[in-house]
């Protein structure tokens, strides 16, 4: 259900002045950052931007610098991201977040000689495993890009931060790595599995930077705030951006699904599909929207699609079985149900309708 845009936006104010005080609390700098962060999480990126620079203008801190180095790199915006996070390590303050964020900027713009130079300005270089080694001051992310910089052919942490990338809706980032591992990995079977989840997960393009922002932000207003309305249209913003990218598509799909629209539900996850057949979830809902449509054939051939992307998923082989009991053939049923469960036990309505089925199979 959509939520009306003043409720969304309470919500947001909320949400924002929880973490960094009441108005009444606030310096007029800090006003205009809370007012700015409101913004960002709108996906109105260019209003978040003009209140971050005035809260420069008025205190020019490390912590306000960065936080307008993050909304740049956000928006792709390389040489004010540079620029404002430069200056912010150059400011009284703590630095190693800011020095942090511009080591994945030069890491994700491909500027390895720029990033260890800052690696070893802030003497993070030494090591001889950054996958194993403990430092308080510098996250996984860090360490890990340490080690694909210096050890790449020995660096398995690279494929848990990718998937951590994945997830949190950052599929450039890890692209780069992934691509890596591939390239430079001493380990065969990291090599592999590098390889498959670069296919099955992730898009064929590096995304532009700006669209990948946006769908992140569509995400936060469809699933944080519920505002399927208002997510729609950062999505399509950024498919405006990068109509290769799939996942805004499938974003929409989703917004759908919830209302429910099951049409448009079905139409939007095509599309996804159309753009990137490789794309998992796309293959996985398309299914459950022609299965709602009662389209058993269509639905059998798209959940039997996202289960050779991701073997590894119980609903997609709970799908096959669903779908093969409608077209009465619930023997054939049977197996589907079986690797679900085998998958995740805990699916307790894929575990009666096996126990039906075998018992039915038994003639008990």
């Amino acid at each position: 259900m959509n939520r009306p845009t003043s409720i969304v936006i309470v919500s947001l104010v909320f949400a924002v002045f929880a973490d960094s005080g009441w108005p009444a609390a606030l310096s007029v700098s800090e006003l205009q950052i809370s007012s700015g962060a409101i913004s960002e999480r709108m996906g109105d990126f260019e209003e978040a931007k003009a209140h971050y620079q005035k809260a420069i203008d008025l205190d020019p801190s490390a912590q306000n610098l960065l936080r307008l180095g993050l909304l740049a790199e956000q928006m792709g915006d390389l040489p004010l991201a540079v620029r404002s996070l430069t200056r912010s390590l150059s400011t009284p303050g703590k630095h190693t977040p800011a020095a942090q964020v511009l080591f994945r900027l030069y890491i994700e713009s491909k500027n390895d000689q720029a990033a260890l130079k800052l690696a070893e300005q802030f003497r993070w270089t030494g090591g001889t495993d950054y996958c194993q080694v403990g430092n308080r001051k510098l996250n996984a992310e860090t360490l890990a890009f340490l080690a694909m910089l210096i050890h790449p052919e020995r660096a398995p942490c690279l494929l848990t931060v990718a998937k951590n990338f994945t997830e949190d809706g950052l599929p450039t980032l890890a692209r780069l790595i992934l691509l890596t591992l591939i390239e430079k990995s001493d380990d065969a079977a990291l090599q592999q599995e590098a390889t498959t989840y670069l296919r099955h997960r992730l898009p064929m393009h590096d995304v532009v930077k700006l669209a990948e922002s946006l769908n992140i932000a569509g995400y936060n207003l469809q699933h944080t705030f519920r505002a399927p309305a208002l997510a729609r249209a950062v999505y399509e913003r950024a498919i405006a951006i990068d109509p290769k990218f799939s996942w805004p598509y499938h974003n929409i799909g989703l917004t759908y699904r919830d209302e429910p629209d099951v049409e448009r539900f079905h139409a939007w996850c095509g599309k996804a599909i159309a753009v990137n057949p490789n794309h998992w979830k796309a293959q996985f809902w398309f299914g459950t929207a022609v299965y709602r449509m009662k389209r058993w054939d269509e639905a059998l051939a798209a959940y039997r699609k996202s289960v050779e992307l991701n073997p590894g998923d119980p609903g997609g082989y709970s799908g096959i079985g669903m779908t093969l009991m409608n077209l009465g053939q619930r023997a054939d049923a049977i197996p589907a149900f079986q690797e679900a469960v085998r998958l995740d036990p805990t699916r307790e309505v894929d575990q009666r309708v096996l126990k039906g089925l075998l018992e039915e199979r038994r003639g008990g």
